[in-house]
């Protein structure tokens, strides 16, 4: 559960805090598209966006992370001194996590989408216009689970990958979904 909140959160701060200092310092200006005064965030929503991150990485992902880890260690996580995979069972084990947490997220995305839930748990997400790295993760706490936490770490749970694999994804994909975000943005 530590590493997990660890890792996720030292990248998630500082790459989308670069990002949202990028603009301030004048980097990347060519690459940037312009926006209107509409699409900028106010400085209170990107406070309120900081709060619901913390709350979220601080509070939700570690106690969903306390109910699922028996299920993961019954899943068949190794311990943490056993040999890492071969190099052909960590891309399989990477390619599922990419196609478990991108197929995941698109219909927990849709579902939150619908009608009749939108407004209670994904509508605080499209608070933004304009969206930042950081809006990734403003979101309700059932969509923060559903959404984000479950398909990011669907594969490894239920492959019962090594802890070093599982992070190591978890890296990566943070990484991947904050250049996406960014790349909207900028």
């Amino acid at each position: 559960i530590f590493s997990t909140t660890l890792v996720h959160g030292v990248l998630y701060w500082c790459g989308n805090s670069f990002m949202l200092l990028c603009p301030k310092l004048g980097l990347f200006e060519e690459y940037k598209i312009p926006r209107t005064a509409r699409e900028i965030p106010k400085q209170e929503l990107i406070m309120r966006t900081f709060h619901e991150a913390l709350f979220g990485q601080l509070v939700v992902g570690p106690c969903t992370l306390y109910f699922i880890y028996d299920f993961y260690k019954y899943m068949g996580m190794p311990p943490m001194d056993a040999p890492l995979p071969s190099v052909l069972q960590l891309y399989v084990c990477f390619l599922a996590a990419l196609v478990t947490n991108d197929w995941g997220f698109y219909w927990s995305h849709r579902m939150v989408h619908s009608k009749a839930i939108y407004k209670y748990i994904h509508k605080q997400h499209h608070t933004y216009v304009g969206t930042i790295g950081f809006a990734a993760e403003f979101a309700n706490p059932v969509e923060q689970i559903v959404s984000n936490q479950l398909p990011t770490a669907g594969a490894c749970i239920f492959g019962g990958v090594h802890l070093a694999v599982w992070l190591t994804w978890l890296a990566g994909n943070t990484v991947r979904v904050a250049r996406y975000n960014d790349l909207l943005t900028n």
